[in-house]
């Protein structure tokens, strides 16, 4: 019996440390990507680590309580968190983010990495939440900004600040009304991200595809303003 208990204990001091294995990768998503639930998650491990280790007697039904926390806990590293960050060394990592956990493969749209003279670096995600589509941008400025002009090539759709505040031109307005479905307008598919200030006219919008869908909507926009050599890629959906 005394053995028995012995091996009981020594199993679910073992398990304790689990709990502390789960906070510190919580601790290093935080850290790589700015995300605020490994934040929470952190915490609870770090409570459950300190309860479980603390704890005199383990039997087989304290183990199996706590080997379901574990699991559990365990599982909600999986579940995408909604990120801010301004460090430009994040980018790769937050990119990662994304892609590994909300299954969303992001080459081909945002660039594989910042310019090395890169200021100002804001970037935030929001994942989808049930009907709610989620949205990722990243906005920078750069002297070289003209590099992101090639980017721009293959727009489905383009215009201006000025265009998207006082009503597009001729041109763009039947070439949108080819695109979006009916009754809804461009403001629906198209959001201007925090970091684009709606008062610069001469901002670009380059819409590089978008389903044009109301429901489920998916969208890459480029926004540019050479004068101000600012860059914002910004995915919705």
């Amino acid at each position: 019996m005394a053995d028995t208990k012995r091996i009981e204990n020594t199993i679910g001091k073992v398990i304790s440390f689990l709990f502390l294995a789960i906070a510190l990768i919580n601790l290093a998503v935080v850290v790589m990507t700015s995300a605020f639930m490994p934040v929470v998650m952190m915490i609870i491990c770090t409570a459950c680590f300190f309860v479980a280790f603390r704890k005199k007697q383990y039997d087989a039904k304290a183990i199996a309580v706590e080997l379901f926390a574990v699991l559990l806990l365990a599982y909600f590293i999986f579940f995408t968190a909604f990120f801010s960050g301004r460090m430009k060394w994040q980018y790769p990592f937050q990119r990662w983010y994304i892609e590994f956990m909300a299954n969303d493969d992001t080459d081909g749209f945002f660039p594989d990495k910042l310019p090395e003279d890169a200021e100002n670096f804001r970037t935030e995600y929001v994942p989808p939440m049930m009907q709610a589509s989620g949205y990722y941008y990243i906005c920078f400025n750069t002297e070289d900004i003209e590099q992101y002009k090639a980017y721009t090539e293959n727009a489905v759709l383009s215009f201006t600040m000025e265009e998207y505040n006082n009503g597009l031109s001729a041109e763009n307005s039947a070439r949108f009304d080819e695109l979006a479905e009916e009754g809804y307008g461009l403001e629906f598919y198209v959001n201007a991200p925090y970091c684009i200030d709606n008062s610069k006219s001469n901002t670009e919008i380059h819409i590089i595809n978008s389903n044009f869908y109301w429901n489920h909507p998916h969208t890459d926009i480029i926004f540019i303003n050479y004068d101000e050599k600012l860059v914002c890629f910004y995915s919705v959906g």
